[in-house]
């Protein structure tokens, strides 16, 4: 037994030394974490991401009143239109078929009903304020009182310009309700004489975009 203390002593001797010749041992990496979506590099801070701009559907209706002077007489009453189209990705113009129905009397009590079709292209002047131009057919129903029993048609072809502003807008989507005002020229092809079928037409009222 004695002459094993000397062996276990070297051995204990040579461990140390052993131990310090092998290399450092270090834990293995962490895994890469995933970038997250609307963070930034740490440090910075970005705002909250805008929505992108799409192309959307335009469906509006508007309520106006109207005057109008052909035939040498005043006209005047009350309109309803639906425009029906849709807007480019950036929402600066828009294309759109409207449909409108007015009815009324003429300065000397004469009633009548009006249909219309327009294709109006519109263009953002601002972000509340647009304006619109574009052609417009129609045709136009008199009621007279004296002379045939039946009631007299007229067609008519002319253009149109108009201007409306945003009053109130909703933010999470189109919505609007707006301020309409238009100003239209038209011919109506049935007339006594040469300049009798010219018309000025002004409108103004309220609109809603869905």
């Amino acid at each position: 037994m004695s002459r094993l203390w000397p062996l276990l002593a070297l051995l204990c001797a040579a461990s140390p030394a052993r131990a310090q010749d092998l290399p450092p041992v270090y834990p293995p990496p962490a895994p890469p974490m995933a970038p997250i979506i609307g963070q930034g590099p740490p440090g910075t801070q970005l705002g909250r991401p805008s929505k992108p701009k799409r192309a959307g559907s335009l469906i509006s209706m508007q309520g106006l009143g109207i005057y109008r002077y052909v035939f040498h007489e005043s006209f005047a009453g009350l309109g309803i239109e639906l425009d029906v189209g849709g807007e480019t990705l950036d929402g600066f113009f828009s294309l759109s078929a409207r449909f409108s129905f007015a009815a009324g009397t003429t300065e000397g009590g004469i009633p009548f009903e009006h249909g219309q079709i327009g294709l109006p292209l519109t263009f953002h002047l601002s972000p509340r304020t647009r304006l619109g131009i574009g052609p417009e057919l129609g045709l136009l129903l008199l009621e007279l009182r004296h002379g045939p029993k039946e009631p007299v048609f007229t067609p008519n072809i002319g253009l149109f310009a108009d201007l409306s502003v945003d009053a109130w807008r909703d933010k999470n989507s189109l919505a609007r309700l707006f301020v309409m005002v238009r100003v239209s020229y038209d011919w109506f092809m049935v007339s006594t004489s040469r300049d009798d079928g010219h018309s000025l037409g002004l409108q103004a009222g309220l609109g809603f975009r869905f």
